[in-house]
């Protein structure tokens, strides 16, 4: 009974010593994979949950992207464009991408903004008051609250990872191990880069929202009445007949080879085919017998 306890003992041992080499040896250093769920916490906005661990955050700390899309009408073009520059600039924006043609002698500007968010509105509001005729505004907030904060999460886990590594590297001594921990530790750092890179794109797009413009020099606004309207609706629907109608007889054009040739085929082939179908299903003449002429004939 004491040798079979003795030898339950060294099997224990030996299995406890390769337990805790394994977890010294290739890609199991006990840290935790970056691609954890992350969820709520029983619905709650005020936590998040990895592997089971809840992690409070600021539920005042939304992180809200603001973005608008905004098309004016100006009769004094190079005033206006000067004016709308120098709201941009009163609140601290700038311009990301401008682009200007004439059609019909007539200019036409298309111009991305950034504007700090917390003078997003006030911006809008700047340029409804401006001369320039406003014919449509939208605006959209996406909330990206929990994307951030995932990011965040899987940051600080590979910045662990990260640290880890380091210090397996530099009391590594086998070959084989180094370079192990250097490619782990290249993976890593590449990750690393790349979720810092989503992360200062959502600051960026947090801080500073994007507005879409289009400036349009006319001679005169366009009417937005209820008269005008209705103008409009008959000359769509004028177009959309007229356009069918040319589209109708471009396909007879292309058509016509083929529907002459059918017309030619059914010219020839009518009186035959008449033929056939009399015999096979047309009323036959059927030869009464004598006593049943006389009856017909009562």
């Amino acid at each position: 009974m004491k040798k079979w306890i003795l030898v339950l003992a060294v099997l224990l041992t030996v299995c406890g010593c390769s337990a805790k080499k394994s977890e010294d040896d290739g890609y199991s250093y006990g840290m935790k994979n970056s691609s954890d769920s992350i969820a709520y916490v029983n619905g709650s906005p005020e936590y998040y949950e990895n592997n089971g661990a809840e992690v409070p955050r600021d539920p005042n700390q939304e992180k809200l992207v603001y973005t608008g899309n905004i098309s004016i009408e100006t009769k004094n073009y190079e005033d206006f464009t000067a004016e709308v520059f120098k709201i941009v600039s009163k609140y601290g924006g700038f311009k990301q991408a401008v682009s200007e043609n004439v059609w019909n002698n007539r200019r036409h500007m298309s111009l991305t903004v950034r504007i700090p968010a917390e003078h997003f509105e006030e911006f809008l509001d700047d340029l409804r008051n401006t001369e320039g005729s406003l014919v449509s505004v939208s605006t959209y907030v996406d909330n990206i609250t929990k994307q951030y904060y995932d990011n965040e999460l899987q940051i600080q886990s590979l910045e662990t990872q990260h640290e880890r590594l380091l210090e397996l590297l530099e009391k590594a001594s086998n070959l084989s191990d180094v370079i192990q921990l250097e490619e782990r530790l290249s993976d890593v750092e590449y990750r690393l880069n790349k979720l810092y890179s989503e992360k200062n794109t959502m600051d960026a797009d947090v801080a500073f929202s994007t507005v879409e413009m289009t400036i349009d020099e006319v001679t005169a606004y366009t009417e937005t009445t209820f008269l005008k309207r209705i103008k409009d609706a008959f000359k769509g629907s004028w177009r959309n007949f007229t356009d069918n109608l040319e589209d109708g007889v471009i396909w007879i054009i292309y058509a016509l080879p083929a529907l002459i040739i059918v017309g030619i085929a059914v010219f020839f082939l009518r009186k035959p085919a008449k033929k056939l179908w009399n015999r096979h299903f047309g009323k036959k003449n059927t030869v009464l017998p004598e006593e049943d002429k006389g009856k017909s004939q009562e």
